[in-house]
Order: structure tokens, then sequence, then C-alpha cells
């Protein structure tokens, strides 16, 4: 929070901070933080963090620096971040899409919700993504994090949460997606 404090533009905390900050309490350690912005502040960002080591990272996974002005497009969702060359990866920054004010799956572009109903906010006063979309996020990986993420937040969803979750899950994997049958 002290980093983005600043940072002139929308932002909301992301990943497994998320899950923790929707059940109030850290359930697992975290090597980084996530940060979720609008893709249009991506150059913005940019600015901010002057001085940091930035990198893009490509489909599947390849990193390249982020050459200063260079604007990402759909296609390009994650951007990685460090003070120094030396130090370990400290945030993650993923893009988000919207159109007409609706936040849009990366995945799915018919999967949409205002942007106003993507987020809730931390008795501190910070602004997370809302568990059901992070898990929607977290679907496709499935590492051992994921899954602990998955139960942990499923048990304080509510019915509402659930369900949302359910359709996209059934959606975007055509009905097999392990996590359905738990849903």
């Amino acid at each position: 929070k002290r980093t983005f404090a600043s940072f002139a533009q929308p932002w909301l905390v992301a990943g497994g901070w998320a899950i923790d900050l929707f059940l109030r309490k850290q359930t697992r350690y975290h090597g980084d933080i996530d940060i979720l912005i609008r893709r249009e502040a991506q150059l913005r960002l940019q600015e901010f963090l002057a001085g940091w080591d930035l990198w893009a990272a490509d489909p599947p996974g390849t990193l390249r620096t982020w050459e200063k002005g260079k604007y990402f497009g759909k296609g390009l969702q994650d951007i990685w971040g460090r003070k120094t060359p030396s130090d370990p990866w400290q945030i993650q920054i993923m893009l988000f899409d919207v159109q007409n004010e609706n936040w849009v799956f990366k995945r799915d572009e018919s999967i949409q919700l205002p942007v106003a109903e993507v987020t809730d906010i931390s008795e501190d006063g910070i602004v997370f993504l809302r568990p059901e979309i992070q898990l929607l996020y977290k679907s496709k990986s499935l590492r051992a994090k994921d899954h602990q993420d998955f139960g942990n937040a499923v048990k304080s969803m509510n019915t509402k949460q659930k369900s949302w979750l359910k359709e996209s899950l059934a959606k975007v994997y055509q009905g097999t997606h392990p996590w359905l049958e738990r849903l």
C-alpha cells in the first residue's frame, strides 16, 4: 500500500493477498504482491515506478525488459517489477481491459462485470479484487497455492459469489473444472 499510495490511478490488490484481504487474515506466505490496474494506466504506472527494474511477461512466461514508453495491447497481461536487478521480484502488475465501464475477463471477453462490482475494500481501506473474480484468474494453472486459496476462500464466500464463479468456470472450461463440484 505504501508504494502505491500516491499513484494517481485506480489500482487494487490481486492474487493471494486479495484472498487474504477478503478473509481478513494471512493464510499463507506470499513472495510478492499482485497489483491490478486498467490497461490504459500502464504508461502512467511506468512513469510512477521510474527507477524500478520492470519486465513484461510474454505468454507463456518469457520475460523482456519493459522499454520506456512501450504500450502493451491485449495479449500481454503481466509486468513484473523489483527495485533493483539484484532484488527478488516484488510486484506483479496485471493489466485488465475495460469496455463501457465493464471489467472484461482476459480468457473469455463475454465474462464482464461493472468495474465497481469487481472490488471490495478492507477494514484498512485497501481496495482488493473480489474472491470469486480472483479465483477465476487463478483457475488456469492450478498450482498448490491456487488450490489452497480456493479452499480457504470458498468457505467464506456467499451464495452469489459461488454461483458467479461456478457459472464462469463452467463457461470458460466447458463444464470440466475441478473446482466446479465444490461450488
